[in-house]
């Protein structure tokens, strides 16, 4: 389906859902969603909803300067349910910091999904390997102290 990015007041993107599609993943208990922008790069999502705007999910300033994108362009979308473990990318240098970390494993398995996503991508938002190894072991190590909110981990 062919639709427009748009942008927020605040300067978030995001990209809208016709009524019908979201409400075919809401009815279902759905919300999470794997979206295929121009039939190439596939993101994971949450179909949200404003009284203003509709249905939509939120793209990040990173995907829109990969694909070449900006407010306005077309794009065309594809959404799938969202089958994956996390409901998003899970680096394989966590995964492995945590398999060998039974402590910090049991903290991490003990958050929402929603905390796990947000530590998730403190480690992905970056590109090399070595650095989200770097940042999976911190990340490890907050947790064992404690700190289990990505908005208090600086790195």
């Amino acid at each position: 389906m062919e639709t427009i990015i748009k942008r927020f007041d605040t300067g978030m993107h995001y990209v809208l859902i016709p009524e019908n599609k979201a409400l075919e993943f809401l009815d279902n208990n759905q919300k999470r969603i794997i979206a295929r922008i121009n039939k190439s790069t596939k993101i994971h999502c949450a179909i949200m909803h404003s009284k203003e705007k509709g249905y939509f999910f939120y793209i990040g300033n990173k995907i829109l300067k990969q694909l070449k994108l900006k407010e306005a362009d077309t794009i065309s979308i594809e959404i799938s349910i969202d089958n994956s473990e996390m409901k998003f990318e899970f680096p394989e240098e966590l995964k492995e910091v945590l398999n060998t970390d039974i402590e910090a494993k049991a903290i991490f398995d003990g958050l929402t999904d929603g905390n796990k996503r947000s530590l998730i991508y403190l480690v992905i938002k970056v590109k090399s390997s070595d650095k989200r190894i770097e940042k999976s072991l911190k990340t490890a190590e907050h947790l064992k102290n404690g700190i289990t909110s990505a908005r208090k981990i600086k790195f």
